[in-house]
């Protein structure tokens, strides 16, 4: 569905809504990214359900387990779901409305870490963090 608003005749503004097909894939909030090599400093990442084209489909819950490589660690995940009764405390959580999150902490070495989301029938998400 697109829609149009207009100002006297002109386009000023326009909205599109995609209804997705099936999830098939993970896909994290941003790309590439450079940070520096902090010990303790803490990052937090969101992954997302989508469709073959990239569109987020709301209705995933699956389990989603996050694996790290590089110099960081996992502290906790989260799906934003208040009503939710899983642990921070470890490397997966069910997605909530299509989203799961994971904090990393940097160990303070300098290096690229990379961060994976995998869930079953999915193909798994990955993002790499350049540290130093």
């Amino acid at each position: 569905m697109r829609v149009v608003g207009l100002n006297g005749g002109k386009v000023v503004c326009s909205q599109e809504t995609v209804t997705p097909g099936p999830a098939i894939k993970l896909q994290f909030d941003g790309g590439l990214r450079h940070v520096k090599a902090e010990e303790g400093y803490q990052i937090l990442l969101t992954v997302r359900a989508a469709d073959g084209e990239g569109h987020p489909y709301f209705r995933e819950s699956g389990k989603v387990r996050f694996r790290t490589e590089g110099p960081a660690v996992i502290l906790a995940v989260d799906n934003g779901d208040i009503t939710g009764n899983e642990p921070y405390r470890e490397d997966h959580i069910h997605m909530h409305r299509g989203c799961a999150s994971v904090l990393i902490v940097l160990t303070g070495e300098p290096g690229r870490v990379s961060v994976w989301a995998d869930s079953d029938g999915m193909r798994s998400g990955q993002i790499t963090l350049c540290v130093g």
